[in-house]
């Protein structure tokens, strides 16, 4: 074999490997399910997992306590069977939020991932704010534990994004309609 050839099947074996490891990442992410409002509206998410064992496990998310209140709702997916003993809902702070849970019978996520839960917040922000919901491992409860091992899992968070959207202006939707009537009376001109 060519040294050329070598070196390019070592390089594509590498990004074979890489895109697996990657796609095999254990992960916990929030999602929205309705991620926009504006001031006073209900912005909701859920929180999902993939490809973890786990015996238990604890995250942080944290927020913009200016732009987002949390309303209290969090809530484990009915389909979640864990140890309600380890279920820990504890609001640390104005926009600090520790959730954990566990199972030392053993929760198993999947490649497809599964709905831990889902929370809401009131949008208290003006419009054009924004505020990233970001997680990290649980400084209060620790982290994921390897449901096998009980050593650390390493863990990959997808963190989330609420907005609170600017109003197109009254003047833009009138200027826009004024416009097309312009056009169509060119239009009508041309034609006759």
């Amino acid at each position: 074999m060519k040294k050329s050839g070598l070196i390019g099947s070592l390089c594509a074996g590498t990004v074979l490997m890489l895109a697996f490891s990657v796609s095999q990442a254990q992960t916990v992410a929030i999602n929205p399910i309705s991620a926009s409002a504006s001031t006073g509206g209900t912005v909701s998410f859920s929180i999902e997992g993939s490809d973890f064992a786990m015996v238990d496990g604890s995250f942080d998310l944290s927020w913009d306590a200016s732009v987002l209140t949390y309303n209290g709702d969090f809530a484990f997916d009915a389909a979640l069977v864990n140890e309600t003993f380890w279920d820990k809902i504890d609001l640390q702070a104005p926009g600090l939020l520790s959730i954990g849970f566990g199972d030392f019978g053993g929760i198993t996520f999947g490649a497809t991932p599964t709905t831990i839960g889902s929370l809401s917040f009131t949008m208290i922000g003006a419009p054009g704010d924004s505020s990233a919901l970001n997680m990290v491992d649980s400084a209060q409860y620790a982290g994921f534990f390897d449901f096998d091992t009980l050593a650390p899992i390493t863990m990959t968070y997808n963190d989330g994004l609420a907005t609170n959207p600017v109003p197109v202006p009254a003047a833009v939707w009138l200027f826009g309609s004024g416009l097309l009537g312009l056009v169509g009376i060119a239009r009508r001109g041309k034609q006759h």
